[in-house]
């Protein structure tokens, strides 16, 4: 399994959504404070199904200027994922039909069977 794109938005210091698409391999350089951990982060509030919900959660400095009226926005597509993957991740995960639409959420399981 691999991350094919990651979007931000609205989170810690980007106001306007960022993108990333990491190929096979990806290196994350820039000078300090320019947003690698916080890409990281963000991807990590999606994927790490052991977060700590009580100690991990949105703090009011996670939003540009302390402004909690805009809600964060990740997105997170992932490819290449195993049956296993898909079975782990089916009940969250919207799934890409083959026109290039993606699934909803009332029926997941539909989306990574075919």
């Amino acid at each position: 399994m691999r991350i094919s794109e990651l979007t931000v938005g609205h989170y810690r210091g980007w106001r306007e959504p960022v993108s990333w698409h990491p190929g096979s391999h990806a290196l994350l350089v820039g000078p300090n404070n320019a947003g690698k951990t916080t890409l990281l982060t963000a991807a990590d509030l999606v994927l790490n199904p052991y977060r700590d919900r009580y100690r991990d959660r949105l703090e009011v400095w996670d939003y540009p200027d302390c402004d909690t009226s805009q809600p964060v926005e990740v997105t997170v597509i992932l490819a290449d994922l195993s049956d296993e993957d898909r079975d782990h991740f089916e009940p969250y995960l919207e799934g890409r039909r083959e026109d290039g639409t993606f699934g909803g959420w009332d029926s997941p399981e539909e989306e990574f069977d075919q």
